[in-house]
């Protein structure tokens, strides 16, 4: 039942008429992102508990005043080695005071994991899992990968379900472009 009310909201807010951008435009999406929609209102998450590798407990207002790419991924998943290894190429090409990249495994067997990232020489500055799959409870887990995009508060703004070339030239400047619309800092 709460997936069916989250995707209704979704639904909602994509045919809803005002823009929930901060100045009201709406970024051409480069030909590779065609597939992610942009919501016209954010939507909260509740705040559930995830953790990392280490033990430590996170969840989605960890990244307050940072739009968030949360990347979706499982061991099992033959794409997600793909869409993990071109985000770890995007890294660099981002601004980390603005947007963080956050890989989230939903493998129920955490012993697969650090094998998996070593294997494929996957290093994140944050990597969570959700072994209890906690995160099916508000999001859709039903395709991976799966990428949603959190606003400066945590807020859903935008996803795209399947594999992305995170690494092609056009995406690190649209991502940009978002967190000047989704990221609200401190003038100095």
């Amino acid at each position: 039942m709460k997936h069916y009310v989250i995707w209704l909201l979704l639904l909602w807010s994509l045919l809803s008429t005002s823009a929930a951008q901060a100045n009201d435009q709406v970024l051409p999406k480069p030909m590779v992102l065609r597939q992610l929609v942009m919501l016209q209102h954010p939507q909260p998450l509740p705040l559930i508990a995830l953790s990392d590798l280490q033990g430590n407990a996170h969840n989605f207002a960890d990244n307050h005043g940072r739009m968030t790419v949360l990347s979706l991924w499982a061991t099992w998943c033959t794409l997600c080695v793909r869409d993990l290894q071109h985000l770890q190429q995007l890294l660099p090409q981002l601004d980390a005071q603005k947007i963080s990249v956050v890989p989230l495994s939903i493998d129920e067997d955490l012993t697969l994991v650090p094998p998996f990232l070593q294997q494929h020489q996957l290093q994140f500055q944050q990597m969570w899992i959700d072994p209890q799959q906690q995160v099916a409870d508000i999001l859709p887990t039903d395709v991976v990968p799966a990428t949603f995009l959190l606003n400066d508060n945590g807020e859903l703004v935008g996803f795209v379900r399947g594999y992305v070339d995170w690494a092609d030239a056009s995406v690190a400047p649209y991502l940009r472009q978002l967190a000047d619309q989704y990221v609200n800092l401190p003038q100095p």
